[in-house]
């Protein structure tokens, strides 16, 4: 074997991925075992192919276990402390990140003390505080903060965004929030002389940027330079993202190899030898390493970078492939969770398509007569799309259709803009003025780079949302797309034909595989405070009823707390991961905010064929229109109508009933409100839409957000309300959920949608009659998401929390 060290990295990520699916030593082992009998027995000959086999047995276990062990560290490194309020003591290790007006730090303890009872206790801790007059807190400063330990979420929804993981990949186990008051300064502990320099320079060199040029241009070129892009505004972050563009405010192999280049350039001129040149550079990078915060993509450079001039320091051949074997093998043994980091995949994607891809693209294009440099220039640009484009669309949805022009377009003016920019930060330490009238250059560069994004991100299908790929779907991507060009390369069209059919073929039967169910699947959504439920019947036909609404609590991909309306930040995600682009019907029950807030979104990003909205036209007139408790009106209902007019979707008002027949074996029949109800108090609550949906034996009550008033009468009405399932109305409230109308309903399992909420929910007189009828219950705050599937006669529910099938 050439390169086996590509074979031992390749075997150290399958372990990590066996740990993450299986997270069992046993089965660890057992296939371990399956693999040495398959080592003696096939190259019991070779002993030079047995010991390579061998030590990628060997990294295939050290991967698993290392897996496995980092992860139980993680979890049960503050449990003990989950949802206590303890004193912390330990140093600021980063410095202060600033979000939506409030501050996070990462702080390294030393000891936890709880009760009175002091603990050492090894590990890091993500600190928010809301700042006290703009004060900082500095890194190296070794506090003692009050507040209450958390254990961060894993994903709440199959294929939402899991917070645990994220933070672990930063070996971060846990968060604490606090007042900035409750902050104890205690001076300053042994803190890393290396990453202090590194953030000092840092930061000189942002303050440099930051004078010397206008703030839009100075942030993209913080970002390309050092890889801070904290103060970019987010509508341009978007603007570059649908562009294609992201990758440029990342610090990446390209940025390095300017950096190179440039300094090669000086100390060539300046006589220095290069195996001194290469020492040199060496200590260069693994300090920019140091200045840059160590993200994945900066240390992967950093790493091939530091083996390259390792290579010319010790005249030795430099291997390309075995470089970024070896820095991805470093990387993964130091944290194996950082093979979960998108930044990690999309780095790693894009180098090794364009190392395979590069030369039979070029080829490609070089053979229909495009000129040699630009061919050049649109195979690394179109090699680096083909290897991100499913990573991309697996976690983002998007694909941008312009990216590979906008690309083209900047590409020429990205190495002058990192030199010109290195020597603006250099010469800036000595005087802003200088650094300021170098930035004219660089201003027009910069703002040529924002002029191609933008109008780039405004072209009619810039940007496609699509659903997330399954996972057997990018595994055919990987094995079929790269075989096809280089096939095309060879000219070899038979084979062409040959690998395309089967790869047609392949996706035919993985597409059945996928969607050959005939169960109905019952989706409760967990949308924090609010209600969202997902029906995906048998024959194909999709319905939502209610949205969620508002949350602060909404994380987007970078781990950021964002407040957001749960459509856009968790239901449109949620139905794009169920590889739903359309909707057959969306029900808004009522006009509460935490019910159809979110629904303004899919109505207006999602392809939706009927709005069905409550007929309140004999219950609601002026003295109902405001709801008694909250002051809410019809204009949220209001406004849902008016968006559904404006995109030509079918309006349909429903009322005590009415039957939606979803297919031949699927019904909702509308049960509430009636005609004449009316209520002075709760109105909106109490003129909800209740809705039995029916599929063969199996039978659904939502309740929307009623109380006491109609669920009497519904009871007083006489209709049959009997049901297998039970969505219990308005979160769990006393208002709701009498003990006559549970056991008028006698479900087998109830689902409470709720979340964080200053108002009781669930209450505990509700928790006691269902678990009193010895009724299943199940929670989205505590379970995550809730899934049924049934096949009309049995049903199987499943929690989030515990991993979906």
């Amino acid at each position: 074997m050439k390169r086996p060290l590509i074979i031992i990295t390749l075997s150290q990520i399958a372990g990590i991925v066996t740990g993450y699916l299986f997270r069992s030593v046993v089965i660890v082992f057992i296939i371990s075992l399956a693999f040495l009998f398959f080592c003696l027995i096939a190259f019991n000959k070779s002993k030079y192919a047995f010991a390579v086999l061998f030590y990628t047995l060997v990294f295939f276990i050290a991967g698993a276990l290392g897996y496995l062990y980092t992860d139980t560290v993680n979890t049960t490194k503050y449990r003990e402390f989950s949802g206590n309020t303890v004193q912390i003591k330990g140093i600021v290790v980063s410095e202060p990140g600033i979000s939506n007006g409030s501050v996070k730090y990462v702080i390294k303890t030393s000891e936890i003390i709880f009760n009175g009872i002091e603990k050492t206790v090894k590990g890091k801790i993500l600190l928010t505080v809301v700042p006290d007059s703009g004060s900082y807190i500095d890194y190296g400063r070794e506090i003692i903060v009050r507040g209450k330990i958390k254990l961060p979420n894993e994903a709440r929804n199959q294929g939402g965004f899991n917070y645990a993981m994220y933070l672990a990949q930063s070996g971060i186990s846990a968060t604490v929030y606090a007042s900035f008051d409750s902050v104890e300064f205690l001076g300053y502990g042994n803190s890393n002389i290396l990453v202090k320099a590194g953030r000092a320079v840092r930061n000189k060199i942002v303050e440099v940027i930051d004078k010397s040029l206008p703030f839009q241009q100075a942030q993209l070129l913080n970002g390309m330079l050092i890889g801070y892009a904290e103060k970019l505004d987010e509508n341009v972050e978007e603007v570059f993202k649908d562009a294609g563009l992201t990758h440029i405010m990342a610090v990446s192999g390209a940025n390095i190899g300017f950096i190179i280049l440039l300094f090669t350039f000086i100390f060539k001129k300046i006589g220095l030898g290069k195996r001194l040149s290469s020492a040199v550079m060496i200590c260069i990078l693994i300090f920019f390493a140091f200045i840059t915060g160590f993200s994945p993509s900066v240390v992967r450079a950093v790493i091939m970078g530091i083996i390259c001039m390792a290579a010319g320091l010790f005249r030795r051949e430099y291997d390309l492939p075995n470089s970024l074997a070896l820095s991805a093998l470093l990387m993964l043994l130091f944290n194996p969770f950082i093979l979960f980091n998108i930044g990690f995949q999309l780095s790693y994607a894009a180098t090794i398509s364009i190392l395979v891809l590069f030369k039979y693209i070029k080829s490609i294009l070089y053979s229909i007569f495009v000129p040699e440099k630009l061919a050049e220039m649109i195979a690394v640009t179109l090699s680096a799309q083909i290897g991100v484009l499913p990573i991309s669309v697996f976690y983002f949805n998007r694909i941008s259709i312009i990216s590979v022009v906008s690309n083209l377009l900047v590409a020429p003016v990205l190495e002058p803009i990192t030199i010109i920019g290195v020597i603006m930060a250099f010469m800036g330490q000595f005087s802003v003025a200088i650094s300021t009238i170098i930035g004219y250059v660089n201003c027009t560069l910069l703002s040529f780079v924002l002029y191609v994004s933008k109008i780039s991100s405004q072209l009619p299908f810039a940007v496609l949302t699509v659903p997330t790929p399954p996972i057997a779907m990018i595994l055919l991507y990987y094995m079929f797309v790269p075989v096809i060009l280089i096939y095309i390369a060879s000219r070899d069209w038979k084979k062409i034909l040959r690998i395309l059919l089967v790869l047609c073929i392949a996706a035919f039967l993985t597409q059945i595989f996928y969607f050959s169910s005939r169960n109905l699947k019952v989706y409760f959504i967990d949308v924090g405070q609010g209600d969202s439920v997902f029906i995906s019947t048998y024959s194909g036909k999709n319905i939502l009823i209610d949205g969620g609404g508002y949350s602060s609590f909404a994380y987007t991909q970078k781990g950021e707390e964002k407040i957001r309306d749960m459509g856009e930040s968790t239901v449109i995600p949620y139905l794009l991961d169920k590889r739903v682009t359309s909707l057959d019907i969306v029900i808004a029950t009522h006009g509460h905010e935490d019910h159809i807030a979110g629904l303004v979104s899919v109505l207006k990003n999602v392809n939706v064929r009927t709005l069905v909205v409550p007929d309140l036209e004999n219950n609601i007139n002026d003295s109902y229109a405001i709801d008694a408790d909250t002051g809410e009106g019809m204009a949220a209902l209001d406004n849902l109508i008016r968006i559904a007019a404006e995109r030509n979707i079918n309006v349909l008002k429903c009322r005590e009933g009415d039957m939606l027949k979803i297919d031949k074996k699927t019904k909702i029949h509308v049960l509430h409100p009636g005609i004449n109800h009316k209520y002075n108090k709760s109105a909106l609550n109490n003129l909800s839409l209740v809705l039995k949906l029916e599929y063969k034996n199996i039978r659904m009550l939502f309740t929307g957000d009623i109380e006491k008033e109609a669920e009497d009468d519904i009871l007083n009405s006489g209709m049959d309300i009997k049901a297998n399932v039970l969505k219990v109305a308005h979160h769990g409230s006393d208002s709701s959920t009498q003990e006559d109308f549970l056991k008028a309903v006698m479900p087998d399992a109830a689902v409470i949608s709720v979340g964080r909420n200053n108002f009781g929910h669930p209450s505990g007189k509700v928790l006691e009659r269902i678990s009193g009828l010895g009724v299943r219950l199940f929670r989205t705050d505590e379970d995550g998401g809730i899934s049924i599937i049934t096949d009309g006669s049995k049903m199987k529910i499943y929690r989030t929390v515990d991993g979906l099938p």
